[in-house]
């Protein structure tokens, strides 16, 4: 285990993001679902050059990186025309870069907002029912983790007989606000708060468990949570 150093070649060179720079640290994302041991989906390293061909018009990039991390069996290798690779060209690490692709959920209408932080997460669609299952929320993008103020859940369409009990996790272990639900009738139901804090790149899981309602009635529908806090 030790640091390693590969390229990447923008061919032709204005492919280049140009927020690349010598010294500057960047994020490679892993290809097909793989994950790090930690869990995250995405490697750190650092630029050491970049080398500008007129001629060719392409750009070449090193960029150094530990492999203390890689699973057993994992091997780093960029997308070129003849491979597919492993891991995504390097990323900017600026917010407006790389944080979509650890917040927000593909075909979601998952927000984040900022001062206070405030996370809105899609989970059911207006017209679904409320039932039991877990939904994969996504990753937690704030640096230096967020302190939980308060979760709300709001539902589309509520009924005062549906009863459920909701569970926010993180990495699906430990639980930051289960809480029994015993009245979905007033459209947002605020939880009770432990004060927890949800670290960085961290996964969250919503698990929703004993859904009940009166077989005669329609259940509750649509589901958003929203997560209010500040920065750890």
């Amino acid at each position: 285990m030790a640091n390693q150093t590969a390229s990447y070649v923008y061919s032709p060179a204005c492919e280049m993001p140009g927020c690349m720079a010598v010294s500057k640290p960047i994020l490679m994302f892993l290809l097909d679902g793989q994950t790090l041991t930690n869990s995250s989906r995405f490697l750190a390293g650092t630029i050491t050059a970049i080398v500008l061909d007129e001629e060719l018009d392409t750009a070449t990039i090193s960029v150094q990186y530990s492999d203390s991390l890689f699973r057993v069996g994992f091997i780093f290798a960029f997308p070129t025309e003849d491979d597919p690779g492993t891991v995504c060209p390097p990323d900017c690490n600026d917010d407006c870069d790389w944080l979509p692709k650890v917040f927000i959920v593909a075909g979601t209408d998952n927000t984040l907002v900022q001062n206070p932080i405030v996370l809105q997460y899609r989970v059911l669609e207006v017209d679904e029912i409320l039932e039991n299952g877990t939904f994969f929320l996504g990753r937690s993008a704030i640096q230096g983790g967020l302190r939980i103020r308060k979760i709300s859940v709001t539902n589309d369409i509520y009924d005062a007989d549906t009863d459920y009990a909701f569970a926010l996790a993180a990495n699906g272990g430990a639980q930051y606000n289960p809480a029994v639900i015993d009245d979905a009738g007033n459209g947002r139901v605020a939880l009770p708060t432990l004060q927890d804090t949800i670290i960085y790149d961290v996964e969250l899981t919503l698990r929703i468990e004993s859904v009940s309602y009166p077989a005669y009635m329609d259940a509750a529908k649509g589901l958003v949570v929203t997560i209010t806090g500040d920065s750890a």
